[in-house]
């Protein structure tokens, strides 16, 4: 997902988002309870360990991807 919060919107769908219509998707893998979760203190560049809100043991593994999103930008700013 490239692109800024005010490019060019997709009918329907806007932008930074996965949409479908009229068509079949299917996504893969293990059903998760908890998907996601809040970070109790910034992670500094080249961390390699993360404390979360949450707990995520039931959920997340060892050697599992996840992804850390930005809560520093207003993406709603103008």
């Amino acid at each position: 997902m490239y692109g800024d919060y005010y490019d060019k919107q997709l009918p329907m769908f806007g932008n930074k988002g996965i949409g479908c219509k009229n068509c079949k998707f299917s996504m893969h893998g293990r059903e998760l309870e908890r998907t996601w979760s809040e970070m109790v203190a910034t992670a500094e560049k080249g961390a390699d360990e993360i404390t979360v809100i949450h707990d995520v043991t039931a959920d997340w593994k060892v050697g599992d991807r996840i992804a850390i999103a930005s809560s520093s930008i207003d993406h709603m700013e103008s």
